[in-house]
């Protein structure tokens, strides 16, 4: 579709020497167009409302650049623009009668690209990028251009959000001076409307008239008494901003008011001449004439001590610096003012002149030294002079212009900080005339930096080929080393041009600078095989460098390069009779093999294999397996297995471990899986007694773990452990599902399970056991595991048919028998007791027949006195903390003081004291049969068929303690209230029933506490009162006795009694199983260990389609119950609804780890390719000289700390791109 060029136009507001300008699409039909923006000539275009755009008059034949503008899917724009689009303009597009659209700028090596996206009223935040220069700004201080170039976007933005502002502040003072509507601004100030007031922005109707560029609507204001002075929310006054638009008749108009303060203050200590100074404006010099006349201070100093001088001189606008100077001269007339004006202009300590080169512009570097600034002048920073700069800079010209104003200060040697010259400087830019002209006037081409570096070293680094050719031409010193002993083969490691032409120099040659060793002995050689600069390689290789040669670790190129993986170099280095050289070691002993299978290089490690390489021991006696098990290389390991399967069980000489052990210490799951599949593996022990499993555990590495509970050698790796937990222990506590798969291991099903009664299940219990040793007396519980599983709460590990089963065995082997024989007795003990306390309240039964009961009671209540002693001695303290026998102690002292009274009673006379004996003794028979009952129910607890309910019930009761303190206020809120209004002078005498019910404060708490069990009977409480004296108020608090206690506090308990049975159901079968263990924990301690011995049962075989016996029926009955652990067991929706999410977002990571691996096999595959298909003098890196000196990617592969020292101030070297895996031997140890 053809361009209707009439409707494009590019605003710009840009500096004067850029080519583009803003972009403003007025066709809002427009799908695709081809836009072609070279700009013809550029015009003032009046508006509608009075102002005036700068406007570029597009040519519609230009052919400079093309740009592409589409419509994207989501009703944005895209727009591409090639590189060489200026990169200090600002594109802005948005469509006439639609949304706002801004570009967000980004800008890359090779292109721009920018997202064109719909913006609501957020703030607008392009990036500004500086114009590409000819030398690198590092710490470039840039306060001055973000300070002014923030303030003219912010300001470009505040325009275009004039039409977002609410129905009711469409025709404010703002909006109306942005459109310079006088005539309604004049009938809102006859209004009493406050003309200073501020809007969101903090500005003032005058800022806006300003901004607008509306000249008649500031002079209005100002008649009509605005305040100038007033900032907004950037702390910029209505002058700065005046002066930014470089409209002198608005400068003027400001100046002319009375009020103006020409010096105000804004961001930074900037005063409107400062902003005049930076102006990029043909109206510059004039405003700052104006602004001088009107009193402007032109020594005024910002934050960072830039005056309105040094801000010209680093923008390099001559004329006004020309008028500064001028007017400095008239005002400050000392020599110490004047060397104020000229050093120290900056918070760097930069003098103009330093800024003066920085801008480039040589009009204002001859300006500066007209005016008496010294070239040798150091700045404070970095310590550098203007030459130094210029040399940065490349700028021959100013170089020139510097020499013929001070020749003599180019024959001593200037340094700054680092200690290096001019000629350092230009050296390491490749800035190759600078260099030639330094060569030309006699400098010294040897100066040496801090780090010992010559101009040659730091080019031979940067790879400069050309300036290195030029210094070698001149004589500069090639065997010249920096403080490493490094020489400039050494640095061009990696520069491939620049190492052929130091190779071609026969200085080279004739010193042997090919074999030079640096202070680690480490050769140029060294250098290149480990960075992977496989053409450096071949021409040091071409002109004689010895492979052989070791550095101080002993290690010769091939170990580099096989540590890092690099097989083209290995294959080169190996050529011919150096194959010898792969068996060699370091001074750990460590051939290339070991470092290779160290760092994972599976095709160097198949590579060496190939070529036969041995399988060595190391100092600390580790094979390359060791090394490749540890690092977890699956490919290595197999490849080393397969070419030697002996070294599979060699173990090291420190703790002497395997590469299994050291497989499983390292969480290495598919190398240990290996391993233990191959059939030389055998399961050996380390020092410390731990064979994999073992090691795996203390190490924490739970994937190793499941996969040798998996293994079907997994058996083999469980043994008993003499001291300390056992495994199945450190199992329960550190990864308690992989307890279940070492559980789940032990149970072996055979036959049909549904209809077969042949159908069994075996049970293994030597892992439960902790493998115990039968032969010895050995003192390890066998139910330790299950003490374990109590204490840590691993109700899954209890719930396990193999724990089960275990605990049936110890159940139906000691159990029930010991169990039903402490039951049989209590019970008989539990008759006796009731018949003696029933037969007490019929006094004409007593008889001498009784004897014999009262005599049983009291041997048996000693007998378990005893037995509780005995428990004491058993427990120790932990007996105290049990209220079970607490209670039991109760009871049996509580029954021996009954019966004692008993016998006392039978030979009392009946006529002395009856009444007291006989309260007293029923008293004491009342508590001892209330105890023994309760505890017969405890005794139950045991029993899997009643002990759930049980627990239960007893967790409720607990819970009711915790709360019961909330119903101790509520009975005494209302108590005493009753006890006041319903005393006894006021109740019903006529009814006994009622008559103490509130006559004394204990009775009528005890009556209010009655009532909130539900026991209400207002007849009977408050009715029976008539007539009450203080009626309303006994009527309000019986009220709210009734809404609160029966109902409230009632639907409580009822609410945390339904709620809780879940929990309580859960925390009951917890405790069943920990009551449970705790039985069979105590039965064998007190069984005997000969009868263990004999009672141990390795394994059990359960055939549970068979039909049972009343005997194993009864024997069942008491025994511990076997389920599932997720049998009954409440999940908490929320909790289900999070697992979902958490299952789904499981699958979605599974996917993409799916095709992460599909991308690293196919990148794989293309490397192979790649490699095959490469000539073998090809390089393998992309690191060439044919780039231009900014984009060259330089590895400096021998000095990585030298090079980020050097980049921490303004003049550092050029950045440069480094090659991963650098080998850096100063850091190595």
């Amino acid at each position: 579709m053809a361009t209707n060029w009439d409707k494009v136009k590019y605003i710009s507001r840009v500096r004067p020497d850029s080519d583009y300008g803003l972009f403003d699409d007025c066709n809002d039909s427009l799908d695709e167009c081809d836009v072609r923006v070279k700009i013809n000539e550029v015009l003032r275009e009046p508006n509608e409302n009075g102002s005036e755009t700068l406007v570029h008059r597009l040519h519609p034949s230009s052919t400079h650049l093309q740009t592409n503008l589409k419509r994207s899917s989501r009703d944005g724009l895209c727009l591409s623009v090639p590189q060489d689009i200026g990169r200090r303009s600002i594109l802005r597009l948005h469509r006439e009668n639609s949304n706002e659209v801004a570009i967000e700028k980004t800008s890359v090596r090779t292109s721009v690209s920018m997202n064109l996206l719909p913006r609501y009223g957020s703030d607008l935040n392009a990036d500004i990028l500086a114009r590409p220069q000819p030398f690198v700004k590092t710490n470039r201080r840039a306060f001055v251009k973000d300070l002014f170039f923030k303030q003219e976007e912010g300001d470009s933005y505040y325009k275009l959000k004039s039409g977002d502002y609410g129905e009711n502040e469409r025709e404010t003072f703002h909006t109306l001076s942005r459109k310079g509507n006088t005539e309604e601004l004049r009938a809102l100030l006859q209004q009493n409307e406050d003309i200073d007031k501020k809007d969101s922005y903090g500005k003032t109707a005058l800022h806006c008239a300003i901004s607008a560029g509306q000249v008649n609507t500031v002079k209005f204001l100002l008649h009509n008494h605005a305040n100038p002075n007033l900032k907004d929310h950037r702390e910029e006054a209505a002058l700065h901003a005046a002066v930014r638009t470089g409209n002198v008749e608005m400068v003027e108009a400001l100046l002319n008011h009375k009020t103006t303060n020409v010096n105000i203050e804004g961001r930074g200590k900037y005063t409107p001449l400062h902003n005049a100074a930076h102006l990029e404006h043909r109206n510059a010099l004039e405003i700052c004439q104006k602004l001088l006349d009107c009193g402007a201070k032109v020594t005024a100093k910002a934050t960072d001590h830039m005056t309105p001088l040094s801000v010209a001189a680093q923008k390099g606008s001559a004329d006004i610096m020309a008028l500064f100077f001028e007017k400095c001269y008239e005002v400050q007339r000392g020599t110490k003012q004047k060397l104020d004006l000229l050093y120290g202009v900056d918070s760097e300590g930069s003098s103009l002149l330093h800024l003066a080169i920085d801008s480039g512009v040589l009009k204002a570097v001859k300006l500066c030294l007209k005016h008496g600034c010294s070239v040798t002048a150091v700045k404070r920073l970095n310590g550098g002079t203007p030459i130094h700069f210029a040399c940065r800079l490349g700028a021959p010209v100013i170089l020139q212009c510097l020499y013929e104003h001070e020749p003599a200060a180019f024959q001593h040697a200037l340094l700054d900080k680092e200690f290096m010259t001019p000629l350092h400087r230009c050296a390491m830019y490749n800035h190759i005339s600078v260099v030639k002209f330094l060569v030309e006037h006699g400098v010294d081409l040897n100066p040496r930096d801090r780090e010992k570096c010559t101009p040659l070293l730091l080019a031979a680094a940067h790879g400069c080929s050309a300036v290195v050719s030029l210094l070698l031409e001149s004589g500069a010193d090639v065997t010249s080393e920096d403080d490493k002993k490094r020489t400039a083969l050494h640095w061009a490691v990696g520069q491939d041009r620049t190492i052929e032409r130091l190779l071609k120099d026969t200085r080279v040659q004739e010193l042997k600078l090919v074999n030079q060793q640096d202070i680690t002995g480490a050769t140029a050689l060294h250098y290149a095989a480990q960075g992977g600069f496989l053409k450096s390689v071949l021409l040091l290789l071409k002109n004689g460098t010895d492979a052989s040669l070791k550095n101080n670790k002993l290690e010769t190129p091939l170990h580099l390069a096989a540590s890092h993986g690099w097989l083209p170099i290995v294959k080169k280095l190996m050529e011919g009779r150096q194959t010898r050289l792969m068996n060699v070691g370091n001074f750990n002993d460590h051939t290339p093999l070991h470092l290779a299978a160290s760092n994972g290089q599976d095709k160097v490690v198949k590579f060496l294999l190939d070529r036969g390489a041995t399988i060595e021991r190391d100092t600390d006696g580790r094979t390359p397996l060791h090394f490749a098990a540890a690092k977890g290389s699956l490919k290595s390991v197999q490849l080393i297995c397969s070419s030697n399967p002996n070294c599979i069980n060699v173990e090291d000489n420190a703790d002497q471990d395997t590469a299994l052990h050291l497989a499983s210490k390292n969480g290495h799951a598919a190398i240990v899986t290996y391993l233990l599949s191959h059939d030389s593996q055998n399961v050996t022990y380390n020092a410390y007694n731990q064979n994999a499993l073992d090691v795996a555990i203390e190490a924490g590495k739970e994937p190793v773990v499941m996969c040798i509970g998996d293994h079907l050698r997994w058996r083999e790796l469980c043994h008993r452990v003499e001291e300390g937990l056992t495994q199945l222990q450190s199992l329960i506590i550190k990864m308690p599902l992989a307890a279940e798969k070492f559980l789940d291991k032990c149970v072996e099903e055979s036959g049909d399970k549904e209809k077969s009664e042949d159908y069994s299940i075996t049970y293994d219990f030597m892992l439960l056991q902790g493998m115990p040793d039968l032969r010895k007396n050995d003192p390890k519980k066998y139910l330790d595991s299950l003490h374990t599983m109590v204490k840590y709460k691993r109700v899954n590990c209890l719930s396990h048919p193999v724990t089960g089963a275990m605990m049936n065995i110890k159940w139906r082997s000691v159990g029930w028998k010991a169990y039903t024989m402490n039951l049989g007795f209590y019970i008989l003990f539990l008759v006796m007791l009731t018949i003696m306390t029933v037969l007490l309240a019929d006094e004409e039964k007593l008889n001498s027949l009784l004897d014999i009961p009262r005599f049983t009671i009291v041997v048996m209540s000693l007998f378990h006195l005893l037995k509780e002693i005995f428990q004491i001695w058993d427990e120790k303290f932990k007996y105290l903390l049990k209220i079970d026998n607490w209670m039991e102690w109760f009871l049996y002292m509580t029954s021996l003081v009954y019966m004692f009274q008993y016998s006392g009673k039978l030979d009392t006379d009946p006529n002395s004291e009856k009444d007291q004996y006989s309260y007293s003794l029923k008293a004491v028979a009342a508590t001892a049969i209330f105890i023994a009952w309760v505890i017969f129910v405890l005794y139950l607890r045991r029993f899997s068929t009643f002990g759930i309910y049980i627990i239960m019930m007893t967790n409720i009761i607990k819970t009711l303690v915790k709360i019961i303190i909330l119903f101790i206020p509520f009975v005494i809120a209302f108590g005493i209230p009753f006890f006041l209004l319903l005393r006894e002078r006021f109740k019903d005498k006529s009814n006994e029933a009622t008559m103490y019910l509130f006559d004394r404060l204990p009775y009528s708490l005890f009556t209010t506490f009655m009532l909130i069990l539900g026991e209400m009977k207002y007849p009977h409480t408050v009715f029976k009162y008539q007539p009450l004296p203080y009626p309303w108020i006994s009527y309000v608090v019986y009220i709210i006795f009734c809404v609160c206690m029966p109902i409230i506090i009632k639907n409580l308990l009822i609410g945390l009694s339904v709620g809780d049975v879940n929990r309580i159901l859960q925390s009951a079968k917890m405790e069943q199983h920990g009551m449970q263990v705790e039985l069979l924990l105590e039965l064998e301690r007190a069984t005997p260990r000969k009868v263990l011995r004999k009672i141990w049962v390795p394994y059990c075989v359960e055939y549970p389609n068979k039909r049972r016996t009343w005997r194993q029926k009864l024997v069942e009955f008491g025994s511990p119950k076997r389920h599932t652990a997720n049998q009954q067991t409440y999940v908490n929706p929320a909790l289900v609804l999070i697992s979902d999410k958490v299952t789904k977002l499981g699958e979605k990571v599974d996917q993409q780890e799916d095709k992460l691996q599909n991308i690293i096999r196919l990148l794989g595959r293309l490397d192979q390719r790649l490699t095959e298909m490469s000539p073998a003098g090809k390089p393998l890196t992309s690191a060439t000289d044919e780039k231009p000196a900014l984009a060259r990617e330089t590895p400096m592969v021998p000095f990585s700390g030298y090079a980020q020292e050097r980049q921490s101030t303004r003049m550092t070297r050029r950045p440069s791109t480094v090659k991963t895996n650098q080998y850096d031997f100063m850091k190595r140890k």
